[in-house]
């Protein structure tokens, strides 16, 4: 019998291929490009995003619950596209609906599973537009997309959103902005981001 696949987990696996649509439009010579997310680069960006996946597919299985006890991975002559294909690979199969009832102990904090993917889905989205913006590629297609992840960014919590090391405070945007632009908005960067800026 065919089980439906929670929503959680299908926008998960959305934000996966986007994702990974994002990242093969890089070109090795956009790797070096400062982003929007001031402390990485676009090759140290999808590092981070890479390892943030590894990390995530590992809980169900006995995994860490320190997501910083793992090094992100050297891209250094790496292709970013084969590297996180791999990691959504190992996070599509590690993921069920059984496992988003799991609770888990994330500094110090109980959290279920399906917290932890719908944190992971606001992460690869949002880090998607940073490398997106800072490789020239257009972004304001993303409307369906956007709204979902800006609906459950909506709903976390905002001290473990907002936490030292995560998302800034929201950035003002017109109400009637596109609907990527209200994301990256209230995920604390400024949809008009340019590297001279």
């Amino acid at each position: 019998m065919h089980r439906m696949t929670p929503p959680v987990l299908g926008l998960l696996h959305e934000a996966m291929e986007h994702t990974h649509t994002v990242l093969a439009r890089v070109t090795d010579e956009q790797r070096s490009a400062v982003t929007p997310c001031a402390d990485y680069d676009v090759n140290g960006l999808a590092a981070h995003l890479i390892g943030g996946l590894i990390w995530f597919a590992g809980l169900p299985a006995g995994g860490t619950t320190n997501p910083t006890e793992l090094d992100e991975p050297d891209l250094s002559g790496r292709s970013l596209v084969a590297e996180f294909a791999a990691a959504a690979r190992q996070a599509h199969d590690a993921w069920t609906g059984q496992t988003l009832t799991t609770v888990f102990t994330i500094a110090s904090n109980p959290v279920t599973g399906e917290g932890i993917a719908q944190f992971t889905v606001v992460e690869l989205v949002g880090h998607s537009w940073d490398i997106a913006t800072a490789t020239g590629q257009p972004t304001h297609q993303w409307d369906h997309l956007a709204r979902a992840t800006l609906d459950l960014a909506s709903g976390l919590d905002e001290q473990i959103l907002r936490a030292p090391g995560m998302m800034a405070a929201p950035v003002p945007v017109a109400a009637d902005a596109p609907p990527v632009d209200q994301l990256v908005a209230f995920l604390g960067r400024d949809p008009r981001w340019t590297a001279d800026r």
